[in-house]
């Protein structure tokens, strides 16, 4: 992912416009993988997202993008608490577990339970047998 630097303060303005823009797609593609389609090899592209949005911005010294980076991941939780929905604990896991892990290297988090690895693969699995 592109990400300029810049000290003019008018591209510093479009640099943090352009990461909000992709903290926002981030959330999108987590948000309807999780909730919609119920497939955590998908989410875990809209996390990684955040991931390495969340270290560009600590590179970068751009701390109202990690503020919105956190921001978004709390409104993916709160929509995540669904007392109507007994399936989504994987995914409030999955989200945890990248949030815990923002600013670390790797795709995934470190610390990533197995299981949820293992049903991240079966989902990335079943999509490219339907390809």
């Amino acid at each position: 992912m592109f990400f300029p630097y810049s000290e003019n303060n008018k591209e510093k303005k479009q640099v943090s416009e352009l990461a909000k823009m992709a903290c926002d797609m981030a959330f999108a593609i987590s948000y309807d993988a999780l909730i919609k389609l119920g497939n955590l090899s998908i989410a875990s592209w809209g996390l990684y997202l955040f991931k390495d949005m969340y270290k560009r911005a600590e590179r970068f010294k751009m701390p109202e993008i990690i503020d919105y980076i956190m921001h978004e991941f709390s409104e993916l939780e709160q929509t995540l608490n669904r007392p109507e929905r007994n399936d989504l604990e994987n995914a409030k896991r999955l989200v945890r577990s990248f949030k815990d892990d923002l600013g670390k290297h790797g795709i995934y988090p470190k610390d990533l339970p197995e299981d949820l690895y293992t049903l991240i693969v079966k989902h990335r699995d079943k999509s490219f047998q339907k390809s």
